[in-house]
């Protein structure tokens, strides 16, 4: 889908990703609703995304995430050292990734 919005000539924003626990709800309203399934599948074969076609506003996709406990965890570990980060070093490691 990156290659195919650029071949399209649209540029931009690709996606604004969406957290949800209830992913299978979620991604039924989203199809119910009319959006189409561009592209689906899994990280590590356990966190489920699914980009979902919006059509109307070319050059941005929205992106449903399957939001796990360990999905959460990494994300407060990353706000954590973005909290602590001092301005002095560009590229650091994140504690668990």
């Amino acid at each position: 889908m990156y290659k195919d919005s650029i071949d399209a000539g649209q540029y931009g924003q690709h996606h604004l990703g969406i957290f949800r626990r209830n992913y299978d709800e979620q991604l039924q309203k989203a199809t119910d609703a009319g959006y189409e399934i561009g592209q689906s599948g899994s990280l590590g074969g356990s966190v489920r995304f699914a980009y979902l076609k919006t059509g109307a506003t070319p050059g941005t996709t929205a992106e449903l995430i399957e939001l796990t406990d360990p999905v959460e965890a990494s994300f407060v570990r990353i706000h954590q050292a973005t909290n602590e980060w001092n301005g002095g070093e560009f590229i650091r490691r994140v504690p668990g990734f």
